[in-house]
């Protein structure tokens, strides 16, 4: 399960519920991460999750690594650009 090799890497995983019928619920894939013992709180939005995890990477000086499908991507690099301008 990709949860169990995330949890082998991550320090911490902010989720998000895709808009996709077939997706799992953020809340619900935090709670399979902890269960890997793997830190994870789930988020309501791609911006959210984003300008979380670049708060929490300015403070630990960790990366942050991005998983999804392609179609978060768009969303995702426009987070980013929001949370980063300046």
């Amino acid at each position: 399960m990709i949860a169990e090799c995330i949890a082998t890497v991550a320090r911490h995983v902010f989720t998000i519920t895709p808009d996709n019928p077939r997706s799992l619920a953020a809340d619900e894939y935090a709670n399979v991460l902890k269960r890997y013992k793997t830190d994870a709180s789930s988020t309501d939005s791609i911006g959210e999750a984003v300008s979380l995890a670049i708060d929490m990477a300015r403070s630990t000086s960790l990366p942050v690594i991005c998983l999804g499908s392609l179609y978060t991507y768009g969303a995702v690099i426009n987070a980013l650009n929001e949370k980063m301008a300046f």
